[in-house]
């Protein structure tokens, strides 16, 4: 997602990007100068392109990512910014692409085959 991370020095508060182009492309909060919260990041035609929650800069619980059709694309459980759970892609059609289970960071059970 390039933004995410600590670049933010003490700035507190809302943030929002743009694409050149002028269109939203993430926008949350900070705190204590690292992201908090919910972020919402977004396709350039405004339809939305994921979710991820934040806890002190580090990514927690689901993460969600949507096809640009708005179609869900994938899910995924952080703890302290690792994979930590179970963890789900789908085809653009709707279809389960692959499954498995991390634990801190490690899989440790898949079905189906990751691409890409």
């Amino acid at each position: 997602m390039g933004l995410f991370g600590n670049y933010f020095g003490a700035r507190e508060g809302f943030v929002k990007t743009l694409y050149k182009s002028g269109e939203k492309k993430y926008e949350g909060h900070i705190k204590a100068g690292k992201q908090y919260g919910l972020w919402t990041g977004f396709y350039k035609s405004g339809q939305k392109k994921n979710e991820v929650h934040f806890e002190n800069g580090k990514k927690i619980g689901l993460n969600t990512i949507w096809f640009e059709n708005g179609q869900k694309s994938g899910e995924e459980i952080y703890k302290d910014d690792e994979l930590d759970g179970s963890y789900t892609e789908w085809f653009e059609d709707g279809r389960v692409k692959c499954k498995a289970v991390f634990k801190e960071g490690v899989l440790v059970e898949k079905d189906g085959e990751f691409v890409g």
